[in-house]
């Protein structure tokens, strides 16, 4: 858990039978790799599961919590990578271990 009660700063929600939850995942994985810094993860929340962690459990899916920014359905690439570059140098990403 984050400090601010996230299970991460990075999370994929998804289900099961999650159709898009795939190619959300690879665009995901694809802007990690692409902010170039080392040791960025992210943990995957099935909601089938898990609770959403205080997020909106009418939010549709796929989504991607990154700090206190959701994006939902399959991301473009650029927004994501945006979204990435704008938190990943706050103090809060590198106390949780990311």
């Amino acid at each position: 858990m984050t400090l601010c009660g996230r299970p991460a700063c990075i999370c994929l929600y998804r289900t099961r039978d999650c159709y898009f939850c795939d190619v959300a995942r690879e665009v995901l994985v694809r802007a990690i790799k692409d902010t170039g810094i080392k040791g960025v993860s992210y943990t995957e929340v099935d909601i089938d599961k898990n609770p959403m962690n205080g997020l909106d459990e009418s939010l549709a899916l796929p989504a991607i919590s990154i700090c206190d920014t959701i994006l939902t359905g399959i991301p473009d690439l650029d927004s994501l990578s945006t979204t990435l570059n704008r938190y990943i140098h706050k103090d809060c990403f590198a106390e949780s271990g990311i």
